[in-house]
């Protein structure tokens, strides 16, 4: 029998937040709730996953820019990828924007991830 992971907690800051949102909005996730922690002043956002007749849709994420390395992708990089099969995720000066909004706004940004 195969177990199921329905959701995982995450460190609340704002930068996962934004992510989570943007990530709800795309409909990757199924939703998102905050937890106060009451030892500690931080508090945890809960993140419930969507499943796709049993299977995860964060089966291939694959993470490009990582602290040691960035991914850079201006307007007309983007302008040629092609992503009809997945979304790519830029972190920019106008917040955590996907590849279609990064073209409808005409900037360019550093790659996070696509799934």
């Amino acid at each position: 029998q195969i177990k199921i992971m329905k959701y995982f907690l995450i460190k609340l800051i704002t930068f996962k937040i934004n992510l989570v949102v943007k990530l709800y909005n795309e409909g990757l996730i199924q939703g998102f709730n905050f937890v106060k922690n009451k030892v500690s002043k931080f508090g945890k956002i809960i993140i419930f996953l969507r499943y796709f007749f049993t299977k995860p849709i964060f089966k291939n994420i694959k993470i490009f820019s990582k602290p040691s390395r960035y991914f850079f992708f201006n307007y007309l990089d983007i302008c040629n990828l092609y992503d009809k099969k997945f979304t790519l995720f830029f972190s920019t000066n106008k917040g955590i924007l996907t590849s279609v909004e990064c073209k409808k706004l005409k900037i360019g940004g550093i790659a996070l991830f696509k799934c």
